[in-house]
């Protein structure tokens, strides 16, 4: 740096709803903004509400309120996709990045009207939009073809989900996700007689620890997302050696592969239903087949969806939207 000149570090502000709940793609924001600060980037989430900060997973992120934001010609905003077509025109003329974590979620609030074209992703002001799965980018490239599109892969923790050896006939769920389709798998099921000597446990109002703790001590889980931008909850069980059955969500199709989990198209109850209860009970009868599969699955997710591969990716679009390395 030359004598007398004045280096800026550029902020990154990304801002993130004001939700308490357990929410895979808030944590994602939270742990965008530590990757960024251990990597020589200054970033911080902005939440609307004074004194506000997610607790549902420990967590030393710095957090600051968007009633004190002022950002500077330097500063980059960072905004999710469910802030709809709005989000260009928050400090209008500072650069922003969309982090589009469901590209399903992308015209919420949009009107269906052909002669209304306000969209944020070809606004000046948007120099990228970030996603996190191959569906993503398909998607957002093919709605906006001169929008600048970048993928990270999502990582899992392993230190919470990995295999644990001591499994129960377990079959935990999110009945967050599509209760009633799961109302009526595992009703089917049960009439059937197929969850004889299987417990059902939900996934609901638990910590991020007591979750990973119930995926890895069940035998199966069984997926209902529906139209997900990637689908945490599936990899995540996946990871934990969960024989994982059902939905895909388009997002996660990617990593629900036939040969080492059992997929089935949304909506298709019927089919579903068929498919647990042959897994179910061939679980009962012979679970090796089943157990090598779900270990397959645990070390593809663990190869591909690491923390590290997510830190990289990470590093890297902050590196070419900032053009710091």
């Amino acid at each position: 740096m030359r004598r007398g000149q004045c280096y800026t570090r550029k902020m990154i502000y990304l801002y993130c709803p004001d939700d308490n709940a357990a929410n895979g793609g808030i944590q994602k924001i939270y742990r965008h903004a530590d990757v960024l600060n251990r990597s020589g980037f200054e970033a911080a989430v902005v939440h609307l509400t004074p004194g506000f900060r997610c607790t549902w997973f420990r967590t030393d992120t710095r957090v600051v309120y968007a009633g004190t934001v002022r950002p500077q010609p330097h500063d980059v905003i960072v905004a999710t996709e469910v802030f709809g077509p709005q989000i260009a025109r928050t400090a209008p003329g500072i650069r922003k990045v969309i982090f589009n974590q469901n590209c399903y979620n992308t015209f919420l609030n949009y009107p269906i009207d052909a002669s209304s074209d306000e969209t944020p992703y070809l606004h000046p002001d948007i120099v990228a939009t970030i996603t996190v799965s191959e569906d993503g980018v398909r998607y957002l490239t093919h709605a906006f073809p001169n929008a600048k599109v970048m993928r990270i892969r999502p990582g899992i923790d392993r230190a919470l989900f990995f295999p644990h050896a001591d499994k129960k006939r377990q079959i935990a769920f999110m009945p967050r996700r599509q209760a009633e389709h799961a109302r009526q798998v595992f009703n089917i099921l049960k009439f059937r007689g197929a969850l004889a000597g299987f417990e059902i446990a939900e996934i609901s109002n638990l910590s991020h620890e007591e979750a990973a703790k119930r995926l890895r001590e069940s035998a199966l889980f069984f997926s209902f997302s529906a139209i997900e931008g990637f689908g945490l909850p599936p990899a995540e069980a996946m990871a934990a050696a969960c024989v994982t059955v059902g939905y895909h969500g388009r997002g996660g199709k990617e990593f629900f592969r036939p040969e080492f989990s059992w997929p089935v198209e949304f909506g298709d109850i019927e089919f579903y239903a068929r498919t647990a209860e042959t897994v179910l009970n061939q679980y009962r009868h012979d679970p090796a087949p089943l157990i090598r599969k779900a270990a397959t699955a645990s070390a593809f997710i663990g190869e591909n969806y690491s923390l590290e591969n997510e830190d990289a990716d990470i590093i890297g679009c902050w590196r070419q939207i900032t053009g710091s390395g």
